[in-house]
């Protein structure tokens, strides 16, 4: 439990960094919609510092009818493993209602349990207004459009960039707006696109998405002058009145930093499921693996009509060995044993696991019970030939394992438990005649 404590806070932290170093405001929320990290974009919008936020609720920020109308219903879908994105206008003190884009991502802890969620929220509210300014007029828009801080193009009805405003030329690295006129979107692309789609191909059909539906947002790899590709998020927008129909406004925003947090959560998460599926110490399978993996093999084996055997693993007289060699040296002598038993191993359906304390345990599918016996005693064998000293054992100067082998051809309605208690007993049999032997049971 210590260990798993240690991990989740070294997970949290790690994150809590990711957070702190974004633009965007991020926060941290667990089960209870409590925050346990903001960092400065965010406690900003609410004029307070980035601890203050810390243990307060949502309900306190937002109130209760907000929380309930809007945050609650898509956080608890995100609780139940969705990433949910959505637009809403939001109220913050001291500033003027804010149109929010937010992306709730789940939190997972070292048990893969998902315990909190990551809030990333953009204010869009340029983007919105420049959006509602075009449906009214012309000459706003073109003015909103000019200036903007966005890269944006007009698309006109040949699928070309028939004009940008200078933060698409300033992104993509050229030095005019000119330059940039009277091309298709693929020739500032690569040739081809992230899921393998022509560049061309793909924008064309992009284009009459948004042209069929009104609007249209999607991801896309652009290309810089220089060669660089980075990613971007897409918003295509049809303009209005009975000149435009065939137009398009194209509004688009770098999300390489975005993508690169989203991966470095998505590892995150790769580690605390694989750390959740091994044991700390021996760096093997953990009883939790096991327990999955005796069952997916059991209604396997109800299927195939196979035979599934299992090797039961007890380290003779390890508790005198502890308290006569020490803790770390028991740890180092787990981790020899645990090592040569996944050696010996070799089938990749094979699992070798620690099962708890001294005990280890090897699945073996498709195994007979001869086979599985043989390699028992052959994993007997190698432990002694490991010559680890053992001075307080009863049986032997060097460590020992006492090994207990079952098999069964399972059928239809039966449970996996059985072969666990049938090589359980065998091990105890092992042990109570003398130990450093194999006994089976079938």
């Amino acid at each position: 439990m210590k260990h798993n404590i240690t991990k989740d806070q070294e997970m949290l932290h790690r994150l809590e960094f990711i957070i702190n170093i974004s633009s965007d405001m991020q926060a941290l929320l667990n089960r209870d919609f409590v925050y346990l990290v903001a960092n400065t974009a965010y406690s900003a919008a609410f004029n307070m510092a980035p601890d203050s936020l810390i243990g307060k609720s949502v309900t306190e920020v937002f109130g209760g009818e907000f929380f309930n109308d809007v945050i609650r219903p898509r956080a608890e879908r995100c609780l139940n493993g969705e990433d949910i994105n959505y637009q809403a206008w939001f109220d913050f003190i001291d500033s003027a209602p804010k149109f929010m884009d937010i992306h709730y991502h789940p939190y997972k802890n070292e048990s893969d349990k998902i315990v909190g969620f990551v809030v990333n929220g953009r204010n869009i509210t340029k983007q919105k207004q420049a959006e509602t300014e075009l449906r009214n007029s012309e000459h706003k828009f073109r003015d909103l459009f000019e200036n903007s801080p966005d890269p944006g193009w007009i698309i006109d009805k040949d699928n070309l960039f028939n004009l940008c405003n200078a933060a698409a030329a300033r992104a993509l690295g050229y030095s005019s707006i000119e330059e940039l006129a009277s091309v298709h979107p693929s020739e500032l692309s690569p040739e081809f696109q992230p899921d393998r789609r022509k560049s061309f191909e793909k924008a064309n059909e992009m284009m009459a998405i948004a042209h069929n539906k009104g609007i249209h947002r999607f991801e896309w790899s652009h290309r810089r002058k220089n060669g660089e590709c980075f990613p971007v998020e897409v918003t295509l927008s049809r303009l209005g009145g009975s000149s435009d129909e065939l137009r398009l406004y194209c509004i688009w925003r770098d999300v390489s930093e975005s993508k690169k947090q989203a991966e470095a959560l998505h590892e995150l998460n790769e580690k605390l499921e694989s750390l959740s599926l091994h044991d700390g110490l021996t760096c093997i399978a953990n009883r939790r693996m096991f327990d999955t993996r005796i069952n997916q093999e059991w209604g396997r084996c109800i299927r195939e009509q196979q035979p599934l055997s299992l090797i039961m693993i007890d380290i003779d007289y390890f508790k005198q060995y502890n308290d006569y060699y020490g803790h770390q040296p028991g740890d180092e002598c787990l981790k020899e044993v645990a090592q040569k038993l996944a050696e010996l191993a070799k089938r990749t359906i094979d699992l070798c696991a620690r099962y708890g304390g001294e005990e280890f345990v090897l699945l073996l599918p498709n195994t007979s019970l001869v086979e599985a016996t043989h390699l028992a005693e052959k994993c007997r064998e190698n432990i002694f030939q490991l010559n680890i000293p053992h001075e307080t054992s009863s049986i032997c100067d060097v460590v020992t394992i006492s090994v207990g082998v079952s098999s069964i051809t399972p059928i239809k309605g039966t449970i996996s438990s059985s072969l666990i208690e049938d090589a359980d007993k065998a091990l105890y049999f092992a042990k109570e005649n003398g130990r450093n032997m194999v006994k089976t049971c079938c």
